[in-house]
């Protein structure tokens, strides 16, 4: 009976942690160490790592493979940088790098597999659970990304974060402020990508707009404001882009919403609506932007300069 109960606890950890356990959990439930040799020998449970098992039949899956690690490393180890995007589900960020942080001086890490990295700073503030997994949290995650990974691809998944307002810009002032020092890696990148969302920033909705903006600022061209509210005595809409001193809008038709003849007809109507205001409107597609970036930007330019 005193077995069974000792079998069903580790079950229970292995459950909440995708079939994984370490022999620390093993020995807090009553295994004995001759019950745990048992156990393998017998092929209940498989030997993954030094003090980490697999209860046999469970599949291996991404998420295992980061407690694997979190167990390696120990108690207060978190999943870290690029698999903490993944994660969370950051665009960007597919399943498939294993990550994990932990304060300095810990313990010996040696994962099996994937990257540890040692912090001399990660307060329970900067962790979370995702999935019941422990992770950093998103700021602490994307501050970590900038002092890892290319700036464009950081500039990206602080848009994205923002985007779907999860995150805002002053937590992540917050963050900087937490972890900024001299030589702490991230520390300028992170700055710089705060210093230019500034109090009335708009992130942009979606990756069609981010490829925009930045071909904007490949070619000189000054930003717009971005998603406003117009209307007359009604609401008429919200404009991806409006140039205001040159009355221009930009509407950025992605690659679903405005394909059906349905929506070519409300996008005509509406159009028709604010030239009636006196703007004038141009619409650039996903194709546009991606495969013909200089079209887009000459005529950009020539509508501009007809309004100058």
């Amino acid at each position: 009976m005193r077995r069974n109960a000792m079998d069903q606890a580790v079950r229970r950890f292995a459950d909440r942690q995708h079939g994984v356990f370490s022999a620390a959990q093993a020995r807090s439930a009553g295994a004995s160490p001759d019950g745990i040799k048992w156990r393998v020998e017998s092929g209940a449970w498989e030997v993954l790592a030094r003090g980490v098992y697999r209860l046999s039949g469970a599949p291996n899956t991404w998420r295992q493979r980061l407690w694997i690690a979190l167990l390696v490393a120990g108690p207060g180890a978190a999943v870290a940088r690029e698999a903490a995007a993944a994660l969370r589900r950051v665009p960007g960020f597919p399943e498939g790098p294993i990550e994990v942080v932990a304060a300095h001086g810990m313990k010996d890490h040696r994962l099996p597999f994937g990257k540890f990295y040692e912090t001399r700073l990660l307060p329970a503030s900067h962790v979370t659970l995702v999935d019941g997994i422990p992770v950093t949290t998103l700021e602490r995650t994307l501050f970590d990304l900038a002092g890892a990974i290319n700036e464009k691809r950081v500039d990206r998944a602080i848009e994205n974060a923002l985007a779907r307002r999860w995150t805002t810009v002053e937590r992540l002032w917050g963050i900087w402020a937490d972890l900024a020092a001299r030589r702490r890696p991230g520390t300028r990148v992170m700055r710089k990508q705060l210093m230019k969302r500034g109090p009335a920033y708009v992130a942009r909705e979606s990756e069609l707009e981010i490829r925009f903006s930045d071909l904007l600022d490949l070619n000189g061209v000054r930003q717009p404001e971005w998603q406003i509210d117009l209307g007359d005595e009604t609401f008429i809409g919200r404009v991806d882009c409006l140039f205001r001193g040159a009355r221009l809008i930009v509407e950025l038709d992605g690659r679903v919403g405005h394909v059906g003849v349905l929506d070519e007809a409300r996008d005509a109507e509406r159009d028709q609506r604010l030239r009636a205001l006196g703007y004038r409107v141009r619409r650039f597609t996903w194709e546009d932007v991606v495969f013909r970036p200089k079209w887009v930007i000459s005529e950009l330019r020539n509508e501009l300069q007809l309004a100058a």
